[in-house]
């Protein structure tokens, strides 16, 4: 993008990239046993669930977003994002998870992996997951004012929130069927490089992933009614399904639509055949944030 003067997720007009996959690319083919999983849950209203969605605040999202666009920037080379990733170990690590830091390039900053601890094996996992870099115009630049709130402070947020509900208000009373780790990505805004490396060693280690989620982009609305958007090209039609569902479940009040706009970190996993479904601010195309990608990103 930055040699082609071209947006590399498609807000230029009729112009649309896709990060172009390493590997063949082998959709899921969920299996009869977790789809039947699958019908089940999007069917009955689950307390624990309900639980966790009443405790999501508002005040606690605004706050976390406000603090991660306070750094210079967290472009993937700087110096800057150490100290992002500081941050999010500390205060993960005060919720009980178990982190691991994974790096995949010298030059960049590591993917954030938080697992929440298990009394029992493990042999199924629920990943979820949001980009912390930011990025101005340049893609590249280490020294350019970026704060990134919307992209991706607002996913980042989310992930924060959802850790601090396991953690708090889900987990004290309930075990979880399944592993759940939350990762924090960096290098998405240089085309998916963290997930992509991340992704591709669970392919090698045979690792059994249920469900990727991955929010990007969550803040911006340029309609007057909010809406849950859902991207609409490589994902997995019976997970997107089954969001859709729960959304209306758990959430009667928001509506859901697709969105056509491109690209994010459940790429790297849906290309090497894992569930995956991706979360977005706009129901349409691509964003309509007039700040995106510069500095007043706020």
């Amino acid at each position: 993008p930055n040699v082609t003067g071209l947006d590399g997720c498609g807000a230029d007009e009729d112009t649309s990239f896709i990060p172009v996959p390493g590997v063949s690319v082998t959709p899921a083919q969920p299996p009869k046993e977790l789809l039947m999983e699958w019908q089940t849950k999007r069917a009955t209203l689950d307390p624990v669930v309900e639980k966790g969605v009443a405790a999501v605040s508002e005040s606690s999202l605004v706050a976390s977003v406000n603090y991660l666009q306070e750094y210079f920037t967290r472009n993937s080379y700087s110096e800057t994002i150490n100290e992002v990733t500081d941050y999010l170990v500390k205060r993960l690590e005060s919720l009980g998870y178990e982190i691991e830091l994974f790096t995949f390039r010298d030059d960049m900053a590591p993917n954030v992996i938080a697992t929440w601890p298990s009394t029992s094996p493990v042999s199924e996992w629920i990943i979820t997951g949001a980009h912390y870099d930011s990025r101005n115009t340049n893609s590249s630049s280490p020294d350019t004012r970026a704060p990134g709130a919307d992209d991706n402070g607002s996913g980042s947020a989310a992930m924060l929130e959802l850790a601090t509900i396991i953690s708090q208000t889900i987990a004290p009373d309930n075990t979880f069927q399944k592993g759940l780790q939350i990762c924090f990505f960096a290098g998405e805004e240089q085309g998916l490089l963290g997930s992509r490396a991340l992704a591709g060693v669970w392919s090698e280690q045979g690792k059994k992933i249920a469900a990727m989620v991955n929010a990007d982009m969550l803040g911006y609305q340029a309609g007057t009614n909010i809406t849950l958007g859902f991207k609409d090209k490589s994902v997995t039609p019976e997970l997107v399904t089954l969001a859709k569902d729960l959304t209306a479940l758990y959430v009667p009040t928001l509506p859901t639509a697709d969105s056509t706009s491109c690209c994010s970190d459940y790429l790297a996993f849906y290309e090497i055949g894992y569930p995956a479904v991706g979360f977005f601010e706009s129901g349409m195309t691509a964003s309509d944030y007039p700040a995106y990608h510069t500095e007043n990103d706020l």
